[in-house]
């Protein structure tokens, strides 16, 4: 079986540096990984898509519940 590389958050800043994203856009996919992961109080790399997907039901049901601007 393949190993697979688990990236720190340093590496993906570095990497998205080099691919020229900007600071805003690397602090968002940052934050936004970070919560996910926080959501499920698992790391990035153990999350599956399912993860994903209860996660995107989960926002859709506080965006329209009105609790973020609260």
């Amino acid at each position: 079986m393949a190993t697979v590389k688990h990236f720190t958050r340093r590496e993906v800043r570095k990497v998205m540096q080099i691919r020229g994203f900007s600071e805003v856009t690397i602090s968002t996919y940052i934050n936004h990984v970070r919560n996910l992961a926080e959501y499920f109080n698992k790391a990035p790399h153990a999350l599956q898509p399912e993860h994903i997907h209860e996660y995107q039901v989960f926002l859709i049901k506080i965006y329209f519940s009105g609790e973020i601007f609260e």
